[in-house]
């Protein structure tokens, strides 16, 4: 199915309520009633989106309407089953073209305090906070509609890598990468290697995280393994927190440092050598973390920092300071970076 993202009308809502109702209720967050969705608000029905399966069954919506001059974000909800594979960020970007038609300008929401995965998820688009009660228990995040078009950075290449590897296939794709490079077996990679350390608790780690595990159970499964990132951060000085979005074949040669924001994402079949940092910065719109296509080199003591994207087989120079997006297929370097040669990274993995 080529879009499966579409408007969502009242009569829709009518005639799929219990299927929307049944992924709200695996929805962190306090539940919609019946009378939510069927109720009329300004812009309601111009502005909100539901997705629909290659089956035409309902997997997700977002319910938004006028609010303040703004898109506001009522609910967004993903069927379990079908998260990970953008759908949430493709409802975004659509009710963002629904409040561009009524001629406004930012999209606003509210969250928990307390649900971390909704606070990442919506601060990897670009939201920012706006302001809550004192007290509060709710976040008001806000972001302009702009970044949220289709090809924007805030919707990096990224973010919509389609459905994710088994933790264990992708640990095997990152293994045969560094057999390829240094020759011999398997098991002799994993206890020499401490790239290998490090990405093997990333990949159990994040698994876990992203599971559908209850919560209190995710959060005592996932307590050894955060003891385990600590001892993996002071043995080998690498820090990959379990949000980092990493595609397979991940190569980390050499010991000493490498720092991963935890909103950043690591495209298939990168080479990132030591002392890089992949940092947040910037301002504003600018303000976020990198988003790091496949293929990509990376040398030793660069620095890659801000909203940027690195496109496909590009290659950052050592030393060289990135605050800006990265062509495919370029070989950039300096403080800052600039574009030196159209050189791919061929031959550097």
């Amino acid at each position: 199915m080529s879009d499966p993202i579409r408007l969502l009308t009242r009569e829709v809502a009518m005639g799929c309520l219990e299927d929307f109702l049944a992924i709200d209720a695996d929805t962190d967050g306090e539940q919609w009633g019946r009378e939510h969705f069927l109720s009329d608000r300004p812009g309601k029905w111009v502005c909100s989106r539901w997705a629909v399966s290659d089956e035409g069954r309902p997997v997700g919506f977002a319910i938004a309407s006028i609010k303040d001059d703004a898109v506001h974000v009522h609910r967004l909800a993903v069927d379990p089953r079908h998260r990970r594979r953008g759908l949430g960020a493709a409802l975004l970007r659509a009710v963002a073209e629904g409040g561009e038609k009524l001629r406004l300008a930012r999209m606003t929401l509210k969250v928990s305090r307390t649900n971390e995965d909704a606070i990442l998820f919506y601060r990897r688009l670009n939201f920012e906070d706006q302001h809550s009660a004192n007290g509060s228990g709710t976040l008001t995040l806000g972001s302009s509609l702009e970044s949220l078009a289709p090809g924007s950075a805030a919707l990096p290449q990224g973010a919509e890598r389609g459905p994710r590897l088994s933790w264990w296939v992708a640990f095997q794709r990152d293994i045969s990468k560094y057999q390829g490079r240094n020759g011999g077996g398997a098991l002799k990679q994993v206890l020499t290697e401490q790239g290998l350390w490090a990405l093997l608790q990333y990949r159990l780690d994040a698994s876990v995280y992203r599971s559908g595990l209850a919560s209190p159970v995710k959060a005592i499964v996932r307590l050894p393994l955060i003891v385990w990132r600590k001892v993996v951060e002071v043995a080998t000085g690498i820090s990959i927190p379990c949000t980092v979005e990493i595609g397979p074949g991940l190569h980390l040669p050499h010991g000493g440092l490498r720092v991963f924001n935890s909103a950043a994402s690591v495209g298939s079949d990168c080479c990132i050598t030591h002392g890089v940092t992949l940092g947040i910065s910037g301002t504003g719109a600018r303000r976020g973390a990198p988003q790091i296509g496949n293929r990509v080199y990376i040398g030793a003591n660069a620095v890659v920092v801000g909203r940027v994207v690195i496109g496909d087989d590009a290659v950052v120079g050592a030393n060289s300071l990135v605050n800006r997006d990265v062509p495919p297929h370029t070989t950039v370097v300096g403080v800052p970076a600039v574009v030196v040669s159209q050189r791919g990274s061929e031959e550097y993995l």
